[in-house]
């Protein structure tokens, strides 16, 4: 069994699937295996999965008669994987040689982390230079500073990063039974981690989150959000799971003052915030 199991869920990708899985095939750490999720793509996906499952035992394709959607796909991934450690990497996404090789060493260096992450470089098609988040340790005291620099300075990338596989088991089923949405489940997949100090990072490595806009205008890409109604709905959900989350766990009294004022102010950057609903409320209104 490989120490590192790699989830690649992927739908119609060709055009940049090839150099994602070369990225992954010429990892500095090669004990890995990479489940290829191919959701019943239609272009050349499939022959360039099958390609990579000839040449390279790692590599393992699954082709899916019928789409099962984004999200479960991913789950099946996750479900499928055996190894002590686990990641996803969509498909148009790289890192440098030794992304997986840096992560696994944060978890050799400490046993007690669940979820280690790196620098992140986030790259639209449609920018000349990527914006680039660099990993800040968290303060190790007092505990309620560390929580406050986890939650506000961690990035939504994150949830590629190496996870322990069992953490992220427990984790997302526990989500997607309260909060079956899609939208938001990673940073609530995230937050229990964060509570409790279990993520730790490094800068010796960086992930590159490409973000393929494909010529789409802004405009485009707003009227294709979904209602009004419906984003109040998820934002509802979020912070109900964020806040029994939160209160699952033991805190000082001065601990759940500081969570009461943060918490509101998480939920606002995470799960959509009220600022932006009541613009785009004014905005269906105008029309």
């Amino acid at each position: 069994m490989s120490r590192v199991g790699v989830g690649v869920p992927v739908y119609n990708g060709g055009e940049v699937l090839r150099e994602s899985l070369e990225c992954l095939r010429t990892q500095s750490f090669e004990d890995i295996e990479i489940l290829l999720g191919d959701n019943a793509s239609t272009d050349e996906t499939g022959d360039i999965c099958a390609e990579y499952a000839a040449r390279d035992s790692r590599f393992k394709h699954i082709r899916r008669p019928d789409n099962l959607g984004s999200l479960p796909n991913f789950v099946d991934l996750r479900r499928q994987s055996r190894s002590e450690l686990f990641m996803w990497r969509a498909y148009d996404d790289l890192s440098e040689p030794n992304f997986i090789e840096e992560l696994v060493g944060c978890f050799d260096h400490d046993p007690q982390i669940r979820l280690a992450v790196s620098e992140i470089r986030s790259q639209p098609d449609d920018r000349p230079a990527p914006r680039i988040t660099r990993y800040q340790p968290a303060p190790r005291w007092p505990r309620i500073a560390g929580v406050a620099h986890r939650l506000f300075r961690s990035h939504a990338s994150w949830i590629y990063g190496l996870w322990h596989r069992e953490t992220l088991a427990r984790e997302q089923d526990r989500v997607h039974e309260a909060y079956p949405h899609a939208w938001g489940w990673d940073h609530l997949c995230m937050l229990p981690l964060m509570l409790d100090g279990q993520v730790a990072g490094t800068n010796s490595t960086s992930f590159e989150q490409r973000i393929l806009r494909q010529g789409t205008t802004s405009a485009e890409r707003k009227a294709k959000l979904p209602g009004v109604s419906f984003m109040h709905g998820l934002r509802a959900d979020f912070g109900r799971v964020t806040w029994e989350t939160v209160k699952a766990r033991e805190w000082s009294t001065a601990e759940r003052f500081a969570l009461n004022t943060m918490i509101p102010f998480y939920i606002d950057r995470r799960g959509y915030s009220r600022f932006k609903l009541f613009r785009r409320r004014l905005r269906e209104r105008s029309r």
